[in-house]
C-alpha cells in the first residue's frame, strides 16, 4: 500500500514481520500486528504504539491524524479523563458500579469490526485508565461458539452486580448489566475457561 503512494517501504522478519519505511529521509517502523495491540486500539480511536521512527518514540503527530481522517472530534483517552474527573466526588462504594454503568453506555455505539478480543483488551485498557482493573470470569456460548466475560462489583451496600460482555442479537458486541438470574439459569449452556478466575465470581 506504501509503494501505492510512491513511499519507498520494506518488509522486514520471517514468522513476525514488520514495515519500515522512508518520509522526508527519516526511517520509520510499522508493526501493526505486534501483541495484536494497535489492531485494537485503531478500532478504539486510541494512539499507536508500534508506529514511529526507528530512533525514536511513539508519533506525536496530531495534523497527520487529522489528514487521514483517524483524528475525529474527542479523542477516547480525553474522555477517560473526564470521566474520571467527574467521578472524583462520588462515594468510594459507588464507584464501581456509577463507573460500570458509564462504561455500558460507552459501549452500546456500535463499532464495525469489534470483535471478543478487541472489546475485551479495550475494557481492560479502559478500567486500568481508571484507576479501577477489573477482573472477571470468561466463559465460552456453546451455542453460538463464542467467548464472553462476566464482571462482579459491589455497590455501596456489598450488593453483587453482575456485567458481561458479549456479542448481542444485533451481531454487536457490548457491555451491558445483566441479572444473576439470567446468568444463572443459562450456566449450563456455558463452558467456563480459565478455572483460576472463576472464583471471582460468587453466583
Amino acid at each position: 500500500m506504501l509503494e501505492a503512494f510512491k513511499i519507498h517501504a520494506q518488509v522486514i522478519g520471517k514468522n513476525h514481520v514488520k514495515v519500515i519505511f522512508w518520509i522526508n529521509q527519516i526511517e520509520y517502523v510499522a508493526d501493526m500486528t505486534k501483541n495484536y495491540e494497535d489492531l485494537w486500539r485503531i478500532k478504539f480511536g486510541l494512539p499507536l504504539l508500534h508506529f514511529h521512527p526507528k530512533d525514536k518514540e511513539v508519533i506525536e503527530d496530531k495534523k497527520l491524524d487529522k489528514k487521514i481522517k483517524y483524528d475525529k472530534g474527542i479523542q477516547i483517552v480525553e474522555v477517560l479523563k473526564i470521566i474520571r474527573q467527574e467521578l472524583e466526588y462520588v462515594k468510594i462504594g459507588e464507584y464501581p458500579y456509577q463507573l460500570c454503568k458509564i462504561m455500558e453506555t460507552i459501549m452500546q455505539f456500535q463499532r464495525k469490526n469489534v470483535e471478543y478480543v478487541s472489546g475485551r483488551e479495550w475494557l481492560e485498557f479502559a478500567f486500568t485508565e481508571l484507576d479501577y482493573p477489573l477482573e472477571y470470569a470468561r466463559f465460552f456460548d456453546k451455542r453460538k461458539h463464542i467467548y464472553f466475560n462476566v464482571y462482579q462489583i459491589f455497590d455501596e451496600k456489598n450488593f453483587p452486580h453482575y456485567f458481561a460482555y458479549q456479542r448481542m442479537p444485533n451481531d454487536y458486541f457490548e457491555f451491558h448489566e445483566i441479572e444473576k438470574n439470567t446468568l444463572y439459569e443459562n450456566l449450563s449452556q456455558y463452558e467456563t475457561i480459565d478455572e483460576e478466575n472463576i472464583g471471582i465470581i460468587k453466583l
